[in-house]
């Protein structure tokens, strides 16, 4: 009977440590799982929060280049446009002017043949005349 209660007392001491050594291992498993859940929920937020950051600085800085090079594109188009615009307008001048110089040199030179052709067909006519006369005197 004694050995009974003796033992009846340390199974229930046994249990009773037991019991307690579990529900402070259950309590400590239960706080390691709720900081580690923490933890891991704040790292995902930073990481999303960085994620995030970098997508919007990425769509901003290729917002900002294709803006510029719509830009310098216009730009250059433009400046291209004019310059062609210029070119062809001083071509067209020049062209203007060599055609009216040319013109002008080639009824000058029309003007300068016409004269020396007349002048050689007068003389020409005149040489004709004097020796016509020379030789219908010499005849007569």
């Amino acid at each position: 009977s004694v050995f009974t209660s003796v033992l009846t007392s340390e199974v229930s001491v046994f249990t009773s440590v037991l019991t307690s050594e579990v529900s402070v291992f259950t309590s400590i498993l239960t706080s390691e799982v709720s900081v580690f859940t923490s933890l891991l929920t704040s790292e995902v937020s930073v990481f999303t929060s960085k994620v995030s950051l970098f997508t919007s600085v990425l769509t901003s800085e290729v917002s900002l280049i294709t803006s510029v090079l719509t830009s310098e594109v216009s730009l250059f188009t433009s400046v291209l446009t004019s310059e062609v615009s210029v070119f062809t307008s001083v071509l067209t001048s020049e062209v203007s002017v060599f055609t009216s110089v040319l013109t002008s040199e080639v009824s000058v030179f029309t003007s300068v043949l016409t004269s020396e052709v007349s002048v050689l067909t007068s003389v020409l006519t005149s040489e004709v005349s004097v020796f016509t006369s020379v030789l219908t005197s010499e005849v007569s």
